[in-house]
């Protein structure tokens, strides 16, 4: 056995799983038969338990933290109510075997628990070859440091991660915790702003697939018009670009306040073309018809639905 199946093994078996006992040669009596037969049931349910606590594990390893619900849209890929008392008990199990932490979120109004990894949890990741973002020991610091914009953040990220259309089209999806870490193809993009200065802005989520590169912004407040501004600029940037690095712009609201981004964005973009250069009209065009998503999250059921799609 190889070091890396051995430390796999010791992982699963942390997390639950019987270790096998080998049977003595000779025919198996029919007493014996009959009770492995009712034993079957519950091996495979002990089974699929670890597979989800397993499954946890290295959803949370890529977040910092979550919530339950978060879990549940990413292992369960549903955020319902049985499946949140399903993410719930694996979480309490895990909990209960020191390799989870917990806090209660201050900033939402239902007090949610948000759940990082803990060292030894960090250490039987180890035996998947599974690490935390910058080498960290463990996800206390993140926990400390929860944030509204993360929070939101890893709503969409579980949404994403659960999707089977994504799976199904081989799309990659990096979090907020793996670009600030500069673990995805692209951390960061440097444009140059109308009035010739120059910026530098970094996607909440990246999603990488045949298609090209997804840049994901979520909306979890007001955008100001300055910084709108800023981020028309980087997409006209990448519609004139020859070679560009982003083929779709995917805004996601997550609140109320920002429920507007779509009308604006698509408000700005649909200017009298006499009013706008040339260039920036074809851009402004493109954009419309091509490069352009803007989706509603519903942050209890982790669900999404279309506001803007690229009007062909």
């Amino acid at each position: 056995m190889s070091n890396l199946s051995g430390r796999a093994a010791a992982l699963r078996r942390s997390l639950g799983a019987e270790t096998a006992v080998p049977v003595p040669p000779g025919p198996v009596p029919r007493a014996a038969i009959s009770k492995a037969a009712n034993q079957e049931p519950k091996a495979a349910s002990r089974a699929l338990a670890v597979e989800h606590r397993e499954a946890i594990l290295q959803f949370i390893a890529r977040v910092g933290y979550t919530t339950t619900r978060q879990v549940a849209m990413a292992v369960w890929h549903k955020a319902d109510k049985s499946a949140r008392m399903c993410a719930g008990r694996s979480l309490r199990w895990l909990i209960g075997r020191n390799l989870l932490m917990r806090k209660r979120d201050g900033e939402t109004a239902s007090c949610e628990y948000l759940h990082a990894l803990t060292r030894a949890g960090v250490l039987a990741l180890n035996g998947l070859d599974i690490s935390l973002p910058g080498g960290k020991a463990h996800g206390r610091d993140w926990l400390r440091y929860a944030h509204s914009h993360r929070n939101a953040c890893n709503d969409v990220f579980a949404l994403l991660y659960a999707s089977e259309q994504a799976k199904a089209a081989q799309v990659a999806v990096y979090s907020e915790l793996e670009i600030r870490a500069s673990l995805a193809p692209l951390s960061k993009l440097d444009y140059k702003h109308t009035d010739g200065s120059r910026f530098s802005k970094i996607p909440d989520l990246l999603l990488v697939g045949p298609g090209g590169v997804g840049w994901v912004e979520v909306e979890n407040a007001y955008r100001n018009d300055r910084d709108l501004n800023k981020m028309l600029a980087m997409m006209r940037a990448e519609a004139l670009s020859e070679i560009p690095r982003v083929s779709r712009f995917i805004f996601y609201v997550t609140a109320k306040g920002a429920n507007r981004i779509g009308e604006r964005l698509r408000r700005a973009l649909s200017r009298d073309p006499a009013a706008r250069p040339g260039t920036i009209a074809a851009a402004d065009t493109k954009i419309l018809r091509e490069m352009l998503f803007v989706f509603a999250i519903d942050r209890d059921t982790l669900t999404g639905k279309a506001l803007v799609a690229p009007a062909k």
